[in-house]
């Protein structure tokens, strides 16, 4: 997708719009695949502010999730166990091979189905209701319970796992630590300062955003051989070696604070507002020599070793690249839609980024167009953007809201996945629809076509019909329009692999001009190509 080149202009292989698209395989596009609820829904109508994956030195994993219940944030620990024989839509008790760890009474997933129970006896989950379909003995039974309860709401929680055990910040309460997610301590933590960011690096802890000390960054000492870390606030790198920890100010004259902390090879990145600092473990910049930052710690992920972030300088937004040197801008083709994003500190505040080992997903909220060349007036709502990395190319999502994304292991396949603003989180890539737990809802996929001139502009051109080749596209509807600033008129609808479509009136000199452009829409439960 290219929006930000002339329409004539654009490669053979580049459209205008690309929505709910998934353009993975070369020379085909496909409609993308839908969201599935994981697990139940922790808390209603509340944002995801914490999403992370735990896992010990022994291979242990724990899925965390940070919600708010209106009271408190709490913390959530995924539960799981397997059915110990069948169930229908009759039964009114569950039997669990284990029910250690899973809560008195609430809400279970099972293959997708949200069953509620009354009660616990053991293993026994009793006073069942809302079984939608049969389950197999042995099939996976998933639960959210509370893990940390106490903490002050609606704050942003970071995680990071070090030495055995997994660190939790939000920049109010004191550094907290768990060896089993569900018991908190502040075994290893820094106690002295309150830090809202965390990071691992070369073999320490490191924190920042301590409202005290903006620009300060802590470092803990190197692990010892008890597994333990610990923190000298008082010790100055500049001053002396800092074995037992030691703290750095990352220019504080610059007028910017520290938002977020990203490991990068053997560097660390410091990212400020409007500047990005560089710190090797031994010196960094005493001035900003890069002057693009970030929004958040929510706001960059790392792919293959590289660092994507949601970039603003003083000018604009941008989504860059960094793998040394001066980060690179890769957003240039979906400028408009970043430029047309809401601007405002609350929208920035939901902006957050994720990828796996293809795409780097970037959710921005509400897209909003007036009069627009390609767009014309129109709101696309709760927008991602993605960036297909072995492509070099854009398309976009739309109607998925999501405030966090992580990466979370289901049945020993680490998968991304994120946190929406009710409550729940959702696998990426999975079935034909978006299933929030509640419904399914269809996929609304567009495309619309570059202008083809077919190298001759300047003559006119009546179009008497295409063939179009599609696999699964039922219900997909082709218009097309000529010379761009006129409607798309309607086509029809596809119904095979090899659909010929006939253009209507034929011979009437509206139906001429010297470009033709053509659109393609499908809100149907089909993955179509």
């Amino acid at each position: 997708m290219n929006s930000n080149v002339s329409s004539m202009l654009l490669q053979p292989s580049e459209c205008e719009l690309l929505l709910n698209a998934n353009i993975d395989i070369i020379g085909k596009l496909k409609k993308r695949n839908g969201t599935r609820m994981f697990s139940n829904q922790t808390t209603a109508s509340n944002p995801c502010l914490g999403l992370h994956q735990f896992t010990t030195a022994s291979g242990t994993e724990y899925s965390l999730c940070t919600f708010s219940n209106n009271t408190n944030n709490v913390t959530y620990r995924m539960v799981s166990s397997t059915l110990n024989g069948a169930i229908t839509t009759a039964t009114t008790t569950i039997t669990l091979t284990s029910g250690t760890n899973f809560a008195s009474s609430g809400t279970i997933e099972i293959e997708g189905d949200l069953i509620t129970y009354t009660g616990k006896s053991t293993n026994d989950l009793t006073g069942v209701t809302g079984i939608t379909d049969s389950h197999a003995t042995a099939t996976t039974v998933r639960q959210w319970t509370s893990s940390l309860a106490t903490d002050t709401k609606d704050l942003k929680t970071r995680f990071a796992n070090f030495i055995n055990r997994v660190f939790r910040v939000n920049g109010t309460q004191v550094m907290g630590s768990s060896a089993d997610a569900s018991t908190w301590n502040t075994t290893s933590c820094l106690t002295v300062s309150v830090p809202s960011l965390i990071e691992r690096f070369q073999e320490r802890l490191v924190c920042a955003g301590d409202v005290t000390y903006p620009d300060r960054i802590y470092a803990s000492s190197i692990v010892s051989s008890t597994e333990t870390v610990t923190w000298d606030t008082a010790t100055h790198i500049i001053d002396v070696a800092g074995t037992a920890g030691y703290y750095i100010d990352i220019s504080p004259d610059d007028g910017m604070n520290i938002v977020a902390l990203k490991r990068n090879s053997a560097s660390l990145l410091m990212f400020k507002d409007y500047a990005l600092y560089i710190w090797d473990g031994h010196s960094t910049q005493a001035d900003a020599l890069i002057d693009v930052g970030t929004i958040s710690q929510e706001t960059i992920t790392n792919i293959h070793n590289s660092t994507f972030f949601i970039g603003r300088s003083q000018k604009d937004l941008g989504i860059y690249i960094f793998n040394g040197g001066y980060p690179k801008n890769i957003s240039r083709k979906i400028k408009k839609w970043l430029d047309n994003t809401t601007q405002t500190t609350a929208n920035f505040a939901n902006m957050c980024v994720g990828g796996d080992d293809t795409n780097f997903y970037a959710y921005v909220g509400n897209v909003a167009f007036s009069n627009d060349e390609i767009y014309g007036t129109r709101t696309f709502s709760n927008v991602w953007l993605v960036y297909n990395i072995p492509l070099d190319a854009w398309v976009v999502y739309d109607g998925l809201a999501a405030r966090t994304f992580g990466d979370l292991v289901e049945s020993g396949t680490r998968k991304l996945y994120f946190g929406d603003t009710n409550g729940k989180i959702f696998e990426i890539g999975n079935g034909q629809t978006d299933d929030n737990g509640e419904g399914k809802t269809p996929i609304d996929f567009e495309v619309i076509s570059r202008e083809e001139s077919y190298n001759a502009p300047e003559l006119p051109k009546e179009l008497i019909g295409i063939t179009v080749v599609a696999e699964k596209a039922q219900n997909t509807t082709v218009k097309y329009r000529y010379d761009r600033f006129v409607d798309f008129k309607n086509l029809g609808a596809l119904k095979k692999r090899n659909t010929y479509l006939p253009a209507p009136q034929k011979g009437d000199q509206k139906n001429i001009g010297g470009s033709i452009q053509y659109k393609f829409t499908d809100n149907s439960s089909y993955t179509n190509s």
